[in-house]
């Protein structure tokens, strides 16, 4: 099951960054909304599983727990930032395709590495 977890992680994120890239090589609107909703749900799978994770919080190893904190951490930074990023009107520094698309993203990968590190510690997962 672990493998099928991390191999499913990797699908998704592969499939919503080939996405991206070709809203960037075809600039239409389409593809680039095919990228966001694609996005949305790997977000959504990954809070999800990084969620089952903490079911099992005691039979993990310690770098597992390390990584989810950190992942968690993560992830409530960006969504206080992207909050105040797309409710104050002048905040014209950063481009929104970084906020919405390139923090995301980078986050997502750091998740399919805490999904490998899952993969990789076979006896101390909860999901297995």
């Amino acid at each position: 099951m672990k493998n099928i977890l991390f191999i499913v992680h990797s699908i998704v994120l592969v499939v919503t960054i080939i996405l991206h890239m070709k809203s960037i090589y075809f600039k239409t609107a389409m593809v680039e909304v095919l990228g966001l909703i694609a996005q949305s749900f790997l977000g959504v799978f990954q809070v999800v599983t990084a969620l089952c994770f903490f079911i099992g919080w005691k039979k993990h190893h310690k770098i597992l727990k390390r990584n989810l904190m950190l992942y968690w951490i993560i992830v409530f930074v960006y969504a206080a930032f992207a909050y105040v990023y797309y409710n104050t009107i002048s905040f014209d520094i950063i481009d929104e395709k970084f906020v919405a698309g390139v923090i995301p993203i980078c986050i997502a990968l750091y998740f399919v590495m805490i999904t490998y590190i899952n993969k990789k510690n076979t006896k101390n997962a909860i999901i297995s």
